[in-house]
Protein backbone atom coordinates (compact mmCIF):
# COMPACT_ATOMS: atom_id res chain seq x y z
CA UNK A 1 0.00 0.00 0.00
CA UNK A 2 1.69 3.10 -1.01
CA UNK A 3 1.94 6.31 1.13
CA UNK A 4 -1.12 8.08 -0.47
CA UNK A 5 -3.54 4.98 -0.46
CA UNK A 6 -2.88 4.62 3.17
CA UNK A 7 -3.77 8.83 4.40
CA UNK A 8 -6.73 8.24 2.15
CA UNK A 9 -7.73 5.06 4.18
CA UNK A 10 -7.31 6.91 7.29
CA UNK A 11 -9.03 10.36 5.96
CA UNK A 12 -12.12 7.57 4.70
CA UNK A 13 -12.25 5.87 8.81
CA UNK A 14 -11.61 9.67 9.97
CA UNK A 15 -15.13 10.35 8.45
CA UNK A 16 -16.55 6.84 9.86
CA UNK A 17 -15.50 7.63 13.13
CA UNK A 18 -16.79 11.55 13.19
CA UNK A 19 -20.09 10.46 11.77
CA UNK A 20 -20.27 7.87 14.51
CA UNK A 21 -19.88 10.00 17.57
CA UNK A 22 -22.34 12.81 15.54
CA UNK A 23 -25.04 9.89 15.67
CA UNK A 24 -23.93 9.16 19.38
CA UNK A 25 -24.51 12.73 20.17
CA UNK A 26 -27.29 13.62 18.43
CA UNK A 27 -29.22 10.82 19.95
CA UNK A 28 -28.21 10.69 23.67
CA UNK A 29 -27.74 14.45 24.19
CA UNK A 30 -31.15 15.13 24.16
CA UNK A 31 -31.51 12.22 26.72
CA UNK A 32 -28.91 13.63 28.76
CA UNK A 33 -29.94 17.14 29.13
CA UNK A 34 -33.26 15.28 30.13
CA UNK A 35 -31.59 13.57 33.02
CA UNK A 36 -29.42 17.10 33.68
CA UNK A 37 -32.64 18.83 33.90
CA UNK A 38 -34.27 16.77 36.35
CA UNK A 39 -31.38 16.10 38.58
CA UNK A 40 -30.23 19.78 38.83
CA UNK A 41 -33.42 21.88 38.24
CA UNK A 42 -31.28 25.09 38.71
CA UNK A 43 -28.39 23.57 36.23
CA UNK A 44 -27.09 26.76 34.73
CA UNK A 45 -26.56 28.74 38.10
CA UNK A 46 -24.82 25.60 39.29
CA UNK A 47 -22.32 25.33 36.34
CA UNK A 48 -22.12 29.05 37.10
CA UNK A 49 -21.04 28.38 40.52
CA UNK A 50 -18.73 25.46 39.76
CA UNK A 51 -16.84 27.50 37.02
CA UNK A 52 -16.66 30.53 39.41
CA UNK A 53 -14.67 28.17 41.93
CA UNK A 54 -17.42 28.42 44.69
CA UNK A 55 -17.49 25.70 47.36
CA UNK A 56 -19.41 22.59 47.40
CA UNK A 57 -21.66 23.07 49.98
CA UNK A 58 -23.28 26.54 48.37
CA UNK A 59 -23.33 24.26 44.68
CA UNK A 60 -25.36 21.46 46.92
CA UNK A 61 -27.65 24.02 48.06
CA UNK A 62 -28.35 25.18 44.91
CA UNK A 63 -28.80 21.93 43.71
CA UNK A 64 -31.78 20.89 46.38
CA UNK A 65 -33.25 24.65 46.33
CA UNK A 66 -36.05 23.93 44.29
CA UNK A 67 -38.36 21.45 46.36
CA UNK A 68 -41.24 21.17 43.81
CA UNK A 69 -38.49 19.62 41.30
CA UNK A 70 -35.82 18.13 42.78
CA UNK A 71 -38.16 16.57 46.06
CA UNK A 72 -40.42 15.35 43.19
CA UNK A 73 -42.68 17.67 44.21
CA UNK A 74 -45.44 18.71 41.69
CA UNK A 75 -47.85 22.05 41.68
CA UNK A 76 -50.93 21.43 39.34
CA UNK A 77 -55.10 22.30 39.15
CA UNK A 78 -56.51 20.66 41.98
CA UNK A 79 -59.41 18.21 41.18
CA UNK A 80 -62.86 18.16 42.65
CA UNK A 81 -61.99 15.30 45.61
CA UNK A 82 -58.43 17.18 45.68
CA UNK A 83 -60.59 20.75 46.33
CA UNK A 84 -62.70 19.05 48.95
CA UNK A 85 -59.83 17.51 50.73
CA UNK A 86 -58.29 21.00 51.12
CA UNK A 87 -61.85 22.24 52.42
CA UNK A 88 -62.51 19.83 54.93
CA UNK A 89 -58.80 20.36 56.04
CA UNK A 90 -58.94 24.47 56.14
CA UNK A 91 -62.64 23.91 58.23
CA UNK A 92 -60.69 24.99 61.54
CA UNK A 93 -59.09 27.78 60.22
CA UNK A 94 -62.48 29.34 58.42
CA UNK A 95 -65.08 27.08 59.37
CA UNK A 96 -66.23 29.41 62.16
CA UNK A 97 -69.80 28.22 63.86
CA UNK A 98 -70.22 25.48 61.01
CA UNK A 99 -69.70 22.42 61.23
CA UNK A 100 -67.06 20.20 58.92
CA UNK A 101 -69.88 18.82 57.04
CA UNK A 102 -71.99 22.28 56.66
CA UNK A 103 -68.47 24.35 56.05
CA UNK A 104 -67.54 21.70 52.81
CA UNK A 105 -71.44 21.90 51.89
CA UNK A 106 -71.05 25.85 51.68
CA UNK A 107 -67.74 26.00 49.83
CA UNK A 108 -69.22 23.79 47.40
CA UNK A 109 -72.50 26.34 47.01
CA UNK A 110 -70.35 28.87 46.69
CA UNK A 111 -68.24 26.85 43.72
CA UNK A 112 -71.59 27.08 41.85
CA UNK A 113 -72.24 30.69 41.67
CA UNK A 114 -72.19 32.73 38.64
CA UNK A 115 -68.51 34.34 39.81
CA UNK A 116 -67.25 30.82 40.72
CA UNK A 117 -68.40 29.66 37.12
CA UNK A 118 -66.88 32.32 35.61
CA UNK A 119 -63.48 32.09 36.89
CA UNK A 120 -62.59 29.77 39.86
CA UNK A 121 -59.62 27.52 40.32
CA UNK A 122 -58.49 25.08 43.06
CA UNK A 123 -54.57 24.67 43.36
CA UNK A 124 -52.26 22.02 44.83
CA UNK A 125 -48.75 21.11 45.94
CA UNK A 126 -48.84 17.47 45.76
CA UNK A 127 -45.79 14.91 46.54
CA UNK A 128 -46.91 10.63 46.34
CA UNK A 129 -50.40 12.01 45.78
CA UNK A 130 -50.47 13.85 49.05
CA UNK A 131 -51.52 17.57 49.46
CA UNK A 132 -48.70 19.50 51.01
CA UNK A 133 -50.00 23.00 50.39
CA UNK A 134 -52.95 24.64 48.83
CA UNK A 135 -54.65 27.63 47.69
CA UNK A 136 -58.33 28.88 45.81
CA UNK A 137 -58.15 31.67 42.89
CA UNK A 138 -61.19 33.35 41.66
CA UNK A 139 -60.87 35.18 38.63
CA UNK A 140 -62.53 38.91 38.58
CA UNK A 141 -62.36 41.74 35.82
CA UNK A 142 -60.26 45.03 36.56
CA UNK A 143 -59.35 48.36 35.63
CA UNK A 144 -55.55 49.78 35.09
CA UNK A 145 -54.45 53.19 34.66
CA UNK A 146 -50.66 53.35 33.33
CA UNK A 147 -48.84 56.34 33.67
CA UNK A 148 -48.70 58.84 29.82
CA UNK A 149 -52.04 56.35 28.67
CA UNK A 150 -55.22 58.73 28.68
CA UNK A 151 -57.61 55.71 28.87
CA UNK A 152 -58.57 53.33 31.53
CA UNK A 153 -57.93 49.87 30.90
CA UNK A 154 -60.09 46.80 31.52
CA UNK A 155 -58.47 43.87 32.41
CA UNK A 156 -57.93 40.85 34.52
CA UNK A 157 -56.76 40.10 37.68
CA UNK A 158 -57.27 36.75 40.37
CA UNK A 159 -58.19 36.94 43.94
CA UNK A 160 -56.13 34.25 46.01
CA UNK A 161 -58.16 32.95 49.20
CA UNK A 162 -57.95 30.22 51.52
CA UNK A 163 -54.49 29.33 51.25
CA UNK A 164 -53.46 26.91 53.45
CA UNK A 165 -50.22 23.97 54.59
CA UNK A 166 -50.98 21.74 57.26
CA UNK A 167 -49.13 22.31 60.07
CA UNK A 168 -47.22 19.54 59.72
CA UNK A 169 -46.39 20.39 55.91
CA UNK A 170 -44.80 23.97 56.99
CA UNK A 171 -41.38 23.36 56.35
CA UNK A 172 -40.93 25.77 53.16
CA UNK A 173 -43.83 24.36 50.77
CA UNK A 174 -46.18 26.87 51.72
CA UNK A 175 -43.41 29.32 49.76
CA UNK A 176 -43.06 26.91 47.07
CA UNK A 177 -46.53 26.94 46.14
CA UNK A 178 -46.94 30.57 46.33
CA UNK A 179 -44.14 30.77 44.08
CA UNK A 180 -45.60 28.67 41.47
CA UNK A 181 -48.89 30.15 41.95
CA UNK A 182 -47.69 33.12 40.52
CA UNK A 183 -46.03 31.46 37.43
CA UNK A 184 -49.40 30.09 36.55
CA UNK A 185 -51.41 33.28 36.80
CA UNK A 186 -48.64 35.10 35.37
CA UNK A 187 -49.46 33.65 32.30
CA UNK A 188 -52.91 31.87 32.43
CA UNK A 189 -54.86 29.32 30.81
CA UNK A 190 -58.44 29.88 31.11
CA UNK A 191 -60.64 26.37 31.03
CA UNK A 192 -61.45 26.73 27.02
CA UNK A 193 -57.43 26.96 26.16
CA UNK A 194 -56.84 30.44 25.92
CA UNK A 195 -54.11 32.27 27.39
CA UNK A 196 -54.43 35.59 29.00
CA UNK A 197 -52.01 37.93 30.83
CA UNK A 198 -53.73 39.27 34.23
CA UNK A 199 -52.19 42.51 35.29
CA UNK A 200 -51.84 41.55 38.49
CA UNK A 201 -53.37 39.22 41.41
CA UNK A 202 -54.12 40.26 45.10
CA UNK A 203 -54.73 38.10 48.77
CA UNK A 204 -55.83 39.68 52.26
CA UNK A 205 -53.15 38.30 54.57
CA UNK A 206 -54.45 36.56 58.01
CA UNK A 207 -50.67 36.20 58.83
CA UNK A 208 -49.03 39.41 58.80
CA UNK A 209 -46.95 40.92 56.68
CA UNK A 210 -43.95 38.71 55.86
CA UNK A 211 -45.19 35.92 54.88
CA UNK A 212 -46.13 37.24 51.68
CA UNK A 213 -44.43 40.01 50.80
CA UNK A 214 -41.52 38.39 50.78
CA UNK A 215 -42.62 35.48 48.04
CA UNK A 216 -43.86 38.65 45.71
CA UNK A 217 -47.47 40.05 46.91
CA UNK A 218 -46.66 43.35 48.52
CA UNK A 219 -48.63 45.27 51.38
CA UNK A 220 -50.68 47.75 50.24
CA UNK A 221 -49.93 51.29 52.20
CA UNK A 222 -53.94 51.83 52.71
CA UNK A 223 -55.07 49.43 55.25
CA UNK A 224 -57.36 52.29 57.29
CA UNK A 225 -60.95 50.97 58.28
CA UNK A 226 -63.81 51.80 61.28
CA UNK A 227 -65.80 49.56 62.89
CA UNK A 228 -69.09 50.96 64.34
CA UNK A 229 -70.27 49.36 67.35
CA UNK A 230 -74.01 48.55 67.64
CA UNK A 231 -75.68 48.42 71.23
CA UNK A 232 -79.33 47.35 71.33
CA UNK A 233 -80.38 49.96 73.12
CA UNK A 234 -79.98 52.69 71.14
CA UNK A 235 -81.14 52.36 67.30
CA UNK A 236 -83.78 54.97 68.47
CA UNK A 237 -81.21 57.67 69.64
CA UNK A 238 -80.07 57.46 65.38
CA UNK A 239 -83.05 56.76 63.43
CA UNK A 240 -84.30 60.59 62.63
CA UNK A 241 -81.27 62.29 61.97
CA UNK A 242 -80.82 63.47 58.18
CA UNK A 243 -84.46 62.73 56.67
CA UNK A 244 -84.28 64.49 53.98
CA UNK A 245 -87.61 66.67 51.93
CA UNK A 246 -85.35 66.80 48.90
CA UNK A 247 -85.11 63.00 48.39
CA UNK A 248 -85.40 59.61 49.01
CA UNK A 249 -83.55 56.26 50.94
CA UNK A 250 -84.83 53.34 50.14
CA UNK A 251 -83.95 49.84 50.84
CA UNK A 252 -82.30 47.68 48.28
CA UNK A 253 -83.80 44.60 48.23
CA UNK A 254 -82.57 41.04 46.73
CA UNK A 255 -84.01 38.27 47.18
CA UNK A 256 -82.85 34.79 45.52
CA UNK A 257 -82.71 31.40 46.38
CA UNK A 258 -78.72 30.14 46.19
CA UNK A 259 -79.79 26.56 45.76
CA UNK A 260 -81.28 27.25 42.19
CA UNK A 261 -79.76 25.96 39.02
CA UNK A 262 -78.21 28.93 37.89
CA UNK A 263 -77.42 29.83 41.86
CA UNK A 264 -79.53 33.21 41.14
CA UNK A 265 -82.63 34.25 40.38
CA UNK A 266 -82.64 37.22 38.55
CA UNK A 267 -85.49 39.07 39.72
CA UNK A 268 -86.39 43.05 39.21
CA UNK A 269 -84.30 43.93 42.63
CA UNK A 270 -81.11 41.95 41.14
CA UNK A 271 -81.43 44.03 38.00
CA UNK A 272 -81.22 47.05 40.14
CA UNK A 273 -77.54 46.03 41.37
CA UNK A 274 -76.40 45.38 37.88
CA UNK A 275 -77.50 49.34 37.53
CA UNK A 276 -76.00 50.45 40.05
CA UNK A 277 -72.29 48.08 39.53
CA UNK A 278 -72.93 49.79 36.08
CA UNK A 279 -72.93 53.41 37.20
CA UNK A 280 -70.10 52.43 40.11
CA UNK A 281 -67.60 51.12 37.25
CA UNK A 282 -68.55 54.78 35.80
CA UNK A 283 -67.19 56.37 38.86
CA UNK A 284 -64.71 54.19 39.51
CA UNK A 285 -62.87 54.88 36.26
CA UNK A 286 -63.40 58.33 36.82
CA UNK A 287 -61.68 58.17 39.91
CA UNK A 288 -58.52 56.31 38.32
CA UNK A 289 -58.55 59.73 36.05
CA UNK A 290 -58.60 61.78 38.85
CA UNK A 291 -55.53 60.23 40.46
CA UNK A 292 -53.82 60.34 37.72
CA UNK A 293 -54.51 63.80 37.06
CA UNK A 294 -52.44 64.47 40.74
CA UNK A 295 -49.78 62.24 40.03
CA UNK A 296 -49.07 60.79 36.06
CA UNK A 297 -45.91 58.66 37.94
CA UNK A 298 -48.05 55.68 39.41
CA UNK A 299 -50.01 53.34 37.50
CA UNK A 300 -53.47 52.70 39.28
CA UNK A 301 -55.25 49.18 39.39
CA UNK A 302 -58.96 48.56 40.71
CA UNK A 303 -61.52 45.84 40.85
CA UNK A 304 -64.56 46.19 39.12
CA UNK A 305 -67.94 46.11 41.23
CA UNK A 306 -69.43 43.23 39.18
CA UNK A 307 -73.01 41.76 40.40
CA UNK A 308 -71.22 38.30 40.22
CA UNK A 309 -69.26 39.55 43.42
CA UNK A 310 -72.47 40.95 45.61
CA UNK A 311 -74.60 37.78 45.04
CA UNK A 312 -71.48 35.42 45.79
CA UNK A 313 -71.41 37.37 49.02
CA UNK A 314 -75.01 37.08 49.72
CA UNK A 315 -74.93 33.65 48.82
CA UNK A 316 -72.91 32.52 51.71
CA UNK A 317 -74.47 34.52 53.59
CA UNK A 318 -77.65 33.32 53.23
CA UNK A 319 -76.41 29.73 52.97
CA UNK A 320 -75.10 30.70 56.93
CA UNK A 321 -78.78 32.13 58.17
CA UNK A 322 -80.46 29.36 56.64
CA UNK A 323 -78.27 26.81 58.06
CA UNK A 324 -79.13 28.32 61.33
CA UNK A 325 -82.96 28.16 60.27
CA UNK A 326 -82.46 24.14 59.50
CA UNK A 327 -80.34 23.75 62.88
CA UNK A 328 -82.14 25.82 64.87
CA UNK A 329 -84.54 23.27 66.79
CA UNK A 330 -84.85 24.02 70.83
CA UNK A 331 -83.20 20.96 71.88
CA UNK A 332 -80.60 21.38 69.45
CA UNK A 333 -79.89 24.68 71.12
CA UNK A 334 -79.36 24.29 74.30
CA UNK A 335 -77.14 21.04 73.82
CA UNK A 336 -74.46 22.87 70.94
CA UNK A 337 -71.25 23.37 73.33
CA UNK A 338 -70.65 26.39 71.66
CA UNK A 339 -72.04 29.84 73.17
CA UNK A 340 -71.82 31.90 69.53
CA UNK A 341 -73.42 29.04 67.71
CA UNK A 342 -76.00 28.52 70.60
CA UNK A 343 -76.62 32.51 70.31
CA UNK A 344 -76.77 32.17 66.53
CA UNK A 345 -79.67 29.40 66.45
CA UNK A 346 -81.66 30.68 69.40
CA UNK A 347 -81.75 34.62 67.62
CA UNK A 348 -82.10 33.34 63.45
CA UNK A 349 -84.15 30.51 63.52
CA UNK A 350 -87.30 31.84 63.16
CA UNK A 351 -85.82 35.51 61.32
CA UNK A 352 -86.97 35.53 57.59
CA UNK A 353 -84.62 35.35 54.73
CA UNK A 354 -82.02 38.41 54.74
CA UNK A 355 -83.27 40.11 51.76
CA UNK A 356 -82.51 43.63 52.60
CA UNK A 357 -78.97 44.05 51.11
CA UNK A 358 -77.74 48.16 50.79
CA UNK A 359 -79.30 51.34 50.84
CA UNK A 360 -79.55 54.17 47.80
CA UNK A 361 -80.16 57.68 48.53
CA UNK A 362 -81.91 59.26 45.67
CA UNK A 363 -83.02 63.14 44.32
CA UNK A 364 -86.36 63.60 43.21
CA UNK A 365 -86.71 60.98 41.05
CA UNK A 366 -83.82 61.58 39.87
CA UNK A 367 -79.84 59.10 39.34
CA UNK A 368 -78.93 57.89 42.40
CA UNK A 369 -76.51 60.22 44.94
CA UNK A 370 -75.09 57.11 46.77
CA UNK A 371 -75.43 53.94 47.88
CA UNK A 372 -74.00 51.06 50.09
CA UNK A 373 -73.83 47.03 49.76
CA UNK A 374 -73.19 44.89 52.62
CA UNK A 375 -73.22 41.40 54.08
CA UNK A 376 -73.78 39.50 57.41
CA UNK A 377 -70.91 37.70 58.69
CA UNK A 378 -70.86 35.22 61.50
CA UNK A 379 -67.55 34.49 62.40
CA UNK A 380 -66.52 32.49 65.83
CA UNK A 381 -64.70 33.99 68.77
CA UNK A 382 -61.16 35.38 68.34
CA UNK A 383 -58.48 33.90 70.93
CA UNK A 384 -57.76 36.09 73.81
CA UNK A 385 -54.23 34.72 73.59
CA UNK A 386 -52.20 37.56 72.30
CA UNK A 387 -49.61 35.74 70.77
CA UNK A 388 -52.12 34.49 68.39
CA UNK A 389 -54.00 37.76 67.25
CA UNK A 390 -55.63 36.37 64.72
CA UNK A 391 -56.22 32.89 65.09
CA UNK A 392 -59.47 31.68 65.03
CA UNK A 393 -61.83 29.36 67.29
CA UNK A 394 -60.64 30.77 70.43
CA UNK A 395 -62.73 29.63 74.13
CA UNK A 396 -65.88 28.11 73.60
CA UNK A 397 -67.81 30.21 75.57
CA UNK A 398 -66.39 33.37 74.79
CA UNK A 399 -68.48 36.26 72.66
CA UNK A 400 -69.14 35.68 69.15
CA UNK A 401 -67.98 38.13 66.47
CA UNK A 402 -70.99 39.01 63.78
CA UNK A 403 -70.24 41.58 61.99
CA UNK A 404 -72.13 43.52 59.20
CA UNK A 405 -69.65 44.59 56.47
CA UNK A 406 -69.70 47.03 53.96
CA UNK A 407 -68.84 45.60 50.83
CA UNK A 408 -69.17 49.04 48.84
CA UNK A 409 -70.19 52.69 49.73
CA UNK A 410 -70.64 54.84 46.70
CA UNK A 411 -70.97 58.00 46.13
CA UNK A 412 -71.94 59.73 42.68
CA UNK A 413 -69.51 62.71 42.45
CA UNK A 414 -71.59 64.33 39.46
CA UNK A 415 -75.32 63.93 40.62
CA UNK A 416 -74.15 64.81 44.25
CA UNK A 417 -72.89 68.44 42.59
CA UNK A 418 -75.97 68.83 40.56
CA UNK A 419 -77.84 68.17 42.88
CA UNK A 420 -76.27 70.58 45.46
CA UNK A 421 -76.26 73.66 42.89
CA UNK A 422 -80.89 73.26 43.07
CA UNK A 423 -81.95 76.27 45.27
CA UNK A 424 -84.21 73.64 47.27
CA UNK A 425 -81.37 71.41 48.36
CA UNK A 426 -78.97 74.39 48.76
CA UNK A 427 -81.12 75.92 51.41
CA UNK A 428 -82.13 72.34 53.29
CA UNK A 429 -78.22 71.62 53.69
CA UNK A 430 -78.13 74.99 55.30
CA UNK A 431 -80.49 74.29 57.64
CA UNK A 432 -79.42 71.04 58.58
CA UNK A 433 -78.20 70.52 62.13
CA UNK A 434 -75.06 68.70 62.69
CA UNK A 435 -73.35 68.98 58.96
CA UNK A 436 -70.12 70.83 58.77
CA UNK A 437 -70.20 74.11 58.90
CA UNK A 438 -67.18 74.75 56.04
CA UNK A 439 -66.53 73.32 52.63
CA UNK A 440 -68.98 73.87 49.79
CA UNK A 441 -72.50 72.36 49.52
CA UNK A 442 -71.64 69.41 47.29
CA UNK A 443 -69.22 68.40 50.33
CA UNK A 444 -71.77 69.09 52.74
CA UNK A 445 -74.36 67.34 50.41
CA UNK A 446 -72.01 64.53 50.60
CA UNK A 447 -71.88 64.28 54.20
CA UNK A 448 -75.74 64.17 54.52
CA UNK A 449 -75.75 61.42 52.15
CA UNK A 450 -72.92 59.25 53.81
CA UNK A 451 -75.17 59.55 57.34
CA UNK A 452 -78.56 58.44 55.47
CA UNK A 453 -76.62 55.11 54.62
CA UNK A 454 -75.00 54.46 57.47
CA UNK A 455 -78.40 54.90 59.31
CA UNK A 456 -79.67 51.72 56.60
CA UNK A 457 -76.93 49.86 57.53
CA UNK A 458 -76.80 50.54 61.58
CA UNK A 459 -80.72 49.92 61.64
CA UNK A 460 -80.03 46.11 60.16
CA UNK A 461 -76.85 45.48 61.97
CA UNK A 462 -78.70 46.12 65.29
CA UNK A 463 -82.15 44.23 63.59
CA UNK A 464 -79.90 41.38 63.26
CA UNK A 465 -77.87 41.65 66.35
CA UNK A 466 -74.64 42.46 64.77
CA UNK A 467 -71.92 43.18 67.17
CA UNK A 468 -69.99 45.49 64.81
CA UNK A 469 -70.20 47.10 61.05
CA UNK A 470 -66.93 47.22 59.19
CA UNK A 471 -66.14 49.61 56.54
CA UNK A 472 -62.45 48.95 54.85
CA UNK A 473 -61.03 52.18 53.18
CA UNK A 474 -63.70 54.68 53.87
CA UNK A 475 -63.49 57.72 52.15
CA UNK A 476 -62.80 60.85 54.94
CA UNK A 477 -66.39 62.54 54.45
CA UNK A 478 -67.76 58.84 55.38
CA UNK A 479 -65.40 58.82 58.12
CA UNK A 480 -66.22 62.72 59.57
CA UNK A 481 -70.64 61.15 59.18
CA UNK A 482 -69.89 58.55 60.58
CA UNK A 483 -67.70 60.14 64.11
CA UNK A 484 -70.09 62.94 64.17
CA UNK A 485 -73.34 60.31 63.93
CA UNK A 486 -72.25 57.59 66.10
CA UNK A 487 -69.55 59.30 68.91
CA UNK A 488 -67.85 57.17 70.74
CA UNK A 489 -68.91 53.99 68.97
CA UNK A 490 -66.79 55.15 66.17
CA UNK A 491 -63.43 53.26 66.10
CA UNK A 492 -60.47 53.94 63.39
CA UNK A 493 -57.90 51.30 62.94
CA UNK A 494 -55.60 50.16 60.34
CA UNK A 495 -55.37 46.47 59.10
CA UNK A 496 -51.80 45.24 61.10
CA UNK A 497 -52.36 40.75 61.70
CA UNK A 498 -54.94 40.48 59.56
CA UNK A 499 -57.04 41.24 56.63
CA UNK A 500 -53.71 42.85 55.09
CA UNK A 501 -54.82 43.85 51.94
CA UNK A 502 -51.38 42.38 49.43
CA UNK A 503 -50.83 42.74 45.37
CA UNK A 504 -48.47 41.06 42.88
CA UNK A 505 -48.08 43.04 39.39
CA UNK A 506 -47.33 40.17 36.87
CA UNK A 507 -45.63 42.56 34.53
CA UNK A 508 -41.74 43.10 33.82
CA UNK A 509 -41.17 45.63 36.33
CA UNK A 510 -41.14 42.81 38.22
CA UNK A 511 -38.94 40.22 36.40
CA UNK A 512 -35.79 40.67 38.34
CA UNK A 513 -37.71 40.25 41.78
CA UNK A 514 -39.50 37.23 41.04
CA UNK A 515 -35.55 35.89 39.48
CA UNK A 516 -33.89 37.38 43.31
CA UNK A 517 -36.69 34.99 45.20
CA UNK A 518 -36.17 31.61 42.23
CA UNK A 519 -32.21 31.72 42.44
CA UNK A 520 -32.20 32.21 46.42
CA UNK A 521 -29.99 33.04 48.90
CA UNK A 522 -26.59 33.63 48.57
CA UNK A 523 -23.81 31.57 49.91
CA UNK A 524 -24.17 32.26 53.89
CA UNK A 525 -26.94 34.26 53.72
CA UNK A 526 -29.51 32.88 56.28
CA UNK A 527 -33.62 32.66 55.16
CA UNK A 528 -34.70 35.33 57.42
CA UNK A 529 -32.67 38.20 55.68
CA UNK A 530 -33.17 36.98 52.45
CA UNK A 531 -36.59 36.90 52.87
CA UNK A 532 -36.47 40.70 53.72
CA UNK A 533 -34.25 41.23 51.25
CA UNK A 534 -36.75 39.82 48.78
CA UNK A 535 -39.87 41.74 50.21
CA UNK A 536 -37.80 45.43 49.90
CA UNK A 537 -37.23 44.39 46.20
CA UNK A 538 -40.55 43.43 45.55
CA UNK A 539 -41.52 46.77 47.02
CA UNK A 540 -39.52 48.61 44.98
CA UNK A 541 -40.52 47.11 42.26
CA UNK A 542 -44.03 47.49 42.90
CA UNK A 543 -43.70 51.28 44.98
CA UNK A 544 -45.79 52.77 41.83
CA UNK A 545 -48.69 50.80 41.84
CA UNK A 546 -51.98 52.34 44.06
CA UNK A 547 -54.87 49.99 44.82
CA UNK A 548 -57.79 52.55 44.66
CA UNK A 549 -61.26 51.40 46.49
CA UNK A 550 -59.80 48.66 47.91
CA UNK A 551 -62.80 47.55 49.72
CA UNK A 552 -64.75 44.57 51.32
CA UNK A 553 -66.10 43.50 47.87
CA UNK A 554 -62.62 42.78 46.69
CA UNK A 555 -62.32 39.97 49.22
CA UNK A 556 -64.71 37.26 48.40
CA UNK A 557 -63.29 33.89 47.27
Amino acid sequence: MGKGEFFFLLYQLGWVWSGFWLRFVSTFIPLFDTVWSWLIPPRRQVIKMASTGEGLTSIIKTWLKDPADSLGVEFHRASGPEIEKHSRRSHGEWGDLLTEDEYVERENTLRKTEAAQIGHQGWTLVKDGESLSGCETLEHRAFVLRPGKAEVESTLCHNIGTVFTPKEQRKGFGSTMMLHLAKALKDFVKRGGDTVKPDFSYLFSDIGQDFYAKNGWRVMDDRTFIQIRTELDRKNQFSGQCSPPWGAVTNIEVDFDHMASDCVNKTASLKIIENLCAMDRKLLKQSLKDRQAKDGTKTYVAVQPTPEIFTWFWTREQFTTETFKRDGKRDQVKKSPNVARRFALANYQEKPRPTIKGAVVTFSGRQSLGWILWSRMFYAPTTKDPRNPTEKGGPADAKPNFTLFILRIALNKEEIDKAARESEVATAIRAEVGVPGTGSDADKLTFIVSQLLLRKAYDQAHDWKMDQIEIWRPKPLVVEAAKKMFGSLVREGTKEEADIPSLNWHRKETEKARKKVENGPREGQDLKAFGKETKKTFENATKHIEWVDCEKYCWGV
